[in-house]
Order: C-alpha cells, then sequence, then structure tokens
C-alpha cells in the first residue's frame, strides 16, 4: 500500500466508503429499504444514508449490530470484492438453515427433519470412508 495511501485520513475514507458499497449491496440483495435498516439497527435513515456513501465513520460495535441486521459476518463488510456481499458463502447457508430449522414449532417435524439431517451426514461419511 505504501504510495498508494498517502496518509492515515485517506485510508480512513477508502475504508468507510468500502464499508458502506458492501452495506449498499447487502441491503438491496436483501430487499430492504433505508428504512428498514434503520428501524432493525436503531439508527436515522440519514446516519444509514451517510454510512453507505462512506461519509461517516462506523463504530465497531455499530458495524456490528448492521451486521447481525443484514444477516452478514462482520468481516466481509471490510471486503474489497463487492461479489463477496452478494454471494452466499457455505457458512452463510449453514447459519441460515440452521434459524429456519429452530422455528419449526411441529415436535414431529423437528424430530424428522433431525433425521434426514442425520441421515445425511452418516452417508457422506461413509461416502468419504469409502474414497
Amino acid at each position: 500500500m505504501k504510495g498508494i495511501i498517502k496518509n492515515r485520513d485517506e485510508l480512513l475514507q477508502l475504508i468507510n466508503k468500502n464499508i458502506g458499497t458492501n452495506i449498499t449491496n447487502r441491503r438491496e440483495l436483501l430487499k430492504l429499504t433505508r428504512s428498514d435498516l434503520s428501524e432493525k439497527v436503531g439508527s436515522s435513515i440519514e446516519s444509514i444514508r451517510q454510512y453507505e456513501l462512506g461519509n461517516h465513520h462506523i463504530s465497531a460495535a455499530r458495524l456490528f449490530i448492521i451486521a447481525l441486521a443484514l444477516d452478514m459476518p462482520v468481516e466481509k463488510f471490510f471486503s474489497l470484492d463487492t461479489e463477496a456481499v452478494t454471494i452466499d458463502t457455505e457458512q452463510d447457508k449453514i447459519q441460515r438453515i440452521v434459524k429456519e430449522f429452530f422455528k419449526i414449532s411441529s415436535t414431529h417435524l423437528a424430530a424428522s427433519t433431525a433425521s434426514l439431517i442425520t441421515a445425511l451426514v452418516d452417508e457422506i461419511k461413509s461416502l468419504k470412508e469409502d474414497a
């Protein structure tokens, strides 16, 4: 980075703009408005707008709250690859599946689903052992 970043303020501005772009991309992917996000995180719509534009520094605590609201790992906001924000990782998918599993109200359906998952895991282990 030496030679590219001339000073600390320039670096902070680039980081804030990158984080802001990633917040916008994720929010739009989830089809949320700034108003929706502001309600979820307890910030004003104008604050969300300023974060997304990269005009305001976001504290670690606020970024953590935004990450929870957007169902995305905090570290993804630092990615320079905007595709990383829009494409779910395997961990994202697993977390969503687990959240949905715990929403199942029927004990019978939950037990059947757990049995199915156990059978799939056992089959995968068996296939790996045979390989």
